[in-house]
């Protein structure tokens, strides 16, 4: 078990888990004055690009050779994680593992370990990370299923976080998700599912989905109050610009209306990424609370 850790993933692509495993660590950090690092996984690299990092990581070669050679992991450390963003002063500061070509490798020679022996890849995995004095490690995945890392990973974290949209097609995995961790000797918990990416007005699809999630798996998963708006042009551009969205929303919201028109790509509206940011931070306490309580039972 990777003491300590909170993997963000599902078996669908395609859910925002990336921009929330980012900005979940990132107001962890800020808000709990916490140790926290980001692991990305995703051999698309998806959250080292999410940070401006893709330039400035080993495309994920320390993490192949930590997990494959038994070699010391080096992270990028919150001292020079953000030296590349001039344009806010992080209020915040997380330590990361990037991720790229190295971590396609990885999934590819961990694949043949995992087959015949999926509790040896889960500690291999684990390894690394075993004493890493951290207050949260945050593991970002791919798609469950399609990647012997990201299978290894969530067998191995202590909790499981879980974005889904609110779309019939987008629920359905919960339910077996659920059976699987409970069937499978692993210690990995499901704080909880959130709903993410959900469009303005959609009140009622929000209802229907809250109660499918119900009906599907009872009082066994808890589906968190915190529901994140569908915002794509903020999303979009904190991705461009590798900020997240606090961030964002520090650069925003003091733009005059002259100074916008004078940007080659006009931001999102303060108001929505003012309504993104409380519904991010909300979630980060609630995440942070069953967090706290799970990883303070005894295993």
């Amino acid at each position: 078990m990777i003491p300590r850790s909170m993997a963000v993933g599902v078996g669908k692509g395609g859910v925002g888990k990336t921009a929330l495993a980012v900005n979940v660590a990132a107001n962890w950090a800020a808000i709990y004055d916490s140790r926290v690092l980001l692991v990305d996984c995703d051999t698309q690299a998806s959250a080292t690009t999410a940070l401006g990092l893709a330039q400035h990581g080993d495309d994920g070669r320390s993490l192949y050779e930590a997990v494959l050679n038994s070699r010391p992991l080096e992270v990028l450390t919150r001292e020079n994680v953000r030296k590349n963003s001039d344009r806010v002063a992080a209020e915040w500061a997380i330590d990361v593992v990037p991720a790229g070509e190295w971590t396609r490798r990885l999934a590819r020679d961990l694949g043949p370990i995992a087959y015949s022996d999926g509790a040896g890849a889960s500690e291999m995995v684990s390894a690394p990370f075993t004493a890493s004095g951290y207050d949260v490690l945050v593991f970002d995945l791919p798609p469950t299923g399609q990647s012997p890392l990201a299978d290894a990973v969530m067998a191995a974290a202590q909790t499981l976080l879980v974005p889904i949209g609110i779309q019939p097609g987008d629920l359905t995995g919960v339910p077996t998700l659920a059976r699987q961790l409970d069937e499978d000797p692993s210690p990995t918990a499901i704080l909880g599912v959130v709903l993410n990416a959900v469009p303005a007005r959609s009140t009622r699809r929000l209802a229907l989905a809250r109660q499918m999630l119900a009906e599907m798996v009872g009082d066994g998963v808890v589906v968190f109050g915190a529901v994140i708006p569908e915002a794509r042009a903020a999303m979009a551009m904190a991705f461009e610009q590798g900020l997240v969205i606090s961030e964002l929303y520090n650069w925003v919201a003091p733009l005059k209306v002259r100074q916008r028109q004078a940007l080659p790509h006009s931001p999102p509206s303060e108001r929505n990424v003012r309504g993104l940011r409380a519904a991010l931070e909300q979630l980060t306490a609630e995440v942070h609370d069953r967090f706290m309580a799970a990883v303070s039972v005894p295993a």
